[in-house]
């Protein structure tokens, strides 16, 4: 994979991720405390679906420095 290709692949995967942190954080205890309801997964709290989130992030860089080669 080209470095230019590399680096708009991670651009791509960073925005999402900075939304997504930003919102995580915002989150009081409580709130990552709350039950919720996954539409694969079932009954879950909002603290294990930013968990999930993270490892699910991990994957696709993983994915990207694989074939960044």
């Amino acid at each position: 994979m080209p470095a230019t290709a590399r680096e708009a692949a991670l651009a791509t995967l960073s925005a999402p991720r900075q939304w997504n942190l930003a919102l995580v954080r915002s989150f009081c205890a409580a709130d990552r405390a709350r039950p919720v309801n996954h539409r694969a997964r079932g009954d879950m709290t909002l603290e294990t679906i930013a968990e999930t989130m993270g490892g699910h992030d991990r994957n696709h860089l993983e994915q990207v420095e694989e074939f960044a080669g």
